[in-house]
């Protein structure tokens, strides 16, 4: 299951009415509220319904293509994070911390296999996942 970011989709109905309200506009903040409390709350489908009204094609084309990634209601019902925030600083604690230190240099066939092991040591299941991961690497050799 793929879920696209919230702030990224909203960006394509953010897009949509200020080029047929105007940007700042009061009938662009009003249909905006509207929409993206649909996008976040509602039916998905509502939100395309609104936008192929407003004839803006690429947004509309962007998020019909993307429609069972923008089921937020769905996703949040379901305990899923519907932003990127929490990955990019899973990825920014776990992965550069480890990659990007002073004096580091990594072949790039090594960054993969260190990302795996560092996600496992920083979730706390290295007594689970060892054994396995040995297991793999004497079954290559």
């Amino acid at each position: 299951m793929r879920i696209l970011d919230y702030g990224h989709a909203a960006e394509y109905v953010v897009k949509a009415a200020q080029a047929v309200f105007g940007a700042g506009s009061v009938e662009c903040a009003e249909w905006l509220g509207n929409q993206l409390h649909q996008l976040r709350h509602g039916d998905c489908q509502k939100l395309l319904d609104a936008l192929r009204r407003l004839e803006q094609q690429n947004p509309l084309e962007y998020l019909d293509k993307r429609k069972e990634q923008i089921r937020y209601r769905e996703f949040e019902a379901l305990g899923y994070p519907i932003g990127s925030g929490m990955i990019e600083s899973g990825n920014k604690l776990v992965m550069q911390s480890r990659l990007k230190r002073s004096g580091m240099h990594w072949a790039r066939a090594s960054v993969n296999p260190m990302c795996a092991l560092r996600t496992v040591v920083c979730s706390d299941r290295w007594a689970q996942e060892w054994p396995l991961i040995t297991q793999q690497l004497r079954h290559k050799h």
